[in-house]
């Protein structure tokens, strides 16, 4: 009986240590710095994944503030960092877009990113709601800093 009883802990033991946990890392937030600027007016609908000089001075000339004088663009050290980046095009002055955060899975980091505004749900409700929204055209752009990982990037648009 004492053997039986030693059997089936050890394939008690054995099972658990089999199934004891996955070899992948959890999911991490990664902390991110928010390049803000008055990003410029382009219609474009694009995702920027910018890991060297060359490829942000692309993405800055594409998206560059319109203000005088002109803005530096900002000093990146893309050995420890890269700059992960979004543009949806131009919107009416109640509406705006950003990344909520970047967070790293075992093969990719997903970038997700929220719409600002009134929802039309808001809108079309049985009460007749008021919005007053600046007559103005913003662009919808938003660029984050973040450390650099050698993976995949996606862009994911999560609800409001």
């Amino acid at each position: 009986m004492r053997s039986a009883v030693r059997l089936w802990v050890v394939g008690v033991a054995m099972f658990l240590a089999a199934c004891g946990g996955s070899e992948e890392p959890a999911n991490a937030v990664l902390e991110h710095r928010r390049l803000v600027f008055p990003w410029g007016y382009n219609d474009a609908i694009k995702d920027y994944v910018v890991r060297d000089g060359s490829a942000w001075e692309a993405a800055w000339r594409e998206n560059e503030p319109l203000v005088w004088p002109p803005d530096e663009r900002p000093t990146i050290d893309f050995e420890r960092n890269q700059v992960l980046g979004l543009t949806r095009g131009v919107s009416g002055g109640c509406n705006g877009m950003g990344i909520e955060r970047v967070v790293e899975e075992p093969r990719r980091l997903r970038v997700e990113y929220k719409y600002y505004g009134p929802s039309p749900s808001e809108s079309s409700s049985s009460q007749p709601t008021l919005f007053i929204c600046p007559t103005v055209v913003v662009p919808l752009a938003d660029f984050v800093v973040v450390p650099a990982a050698d993976k995949p990037v996606v862009f994911v648009r999560v609800p409001s």
